[in-house]
């Protein structure tokens, strides 16, 4: 797990429903999937991106074979964690797009 953590550049940290930062990153497994544990993670933020970045990385085990507490990897999620945006910041962005757009290439109604 910290070799998927290094490597990802992962938080310490999850972020819940709420949009507040929880500690304890991996989830107990539970029927039906017993041996299945997912585990959720922010990543680091970084200067190039424009929004924060979640990672949950899913795990089979643990090994019955292997020493104790070894998983092996399923797979990995990685998704953008965009922000809600109310029909009143949509119409705001659209406009500031718009705006932007106008004192770019000036107004395209003046040409005709």
């Amino acid at each position: 797990m910290a070799e998927i953590q290094n490597r990802l550049d992962l938080a310490r940290y999850r972020i819940d429903v709420n949009g507040e930062k929880q500690e304890g990153n991996c989830f107990p497994a539970t029927p039906p999937d017993m041996w299945v544990t997912i585990c959720r993670y922010r990543a680091n933020a970084r200067a190039d991106s424009r929004f924060p970045v979640n990672v949950e990385p899913g795990f089979f085990g643990p090994r019955k074979d292997g020493p104790p507490g070894e998983y092996d990897l399923d797979e990995v999620t990685i998704f953008r964690a965009y922000p809600y945006l109310t029909p009143e910041t949509r119409k705001q962005k659209r406009e500031e797009k718009e705006r932007r757009v106008r004192d770019l290439y000036g107004n395209p109604e003046s040409t005709k």
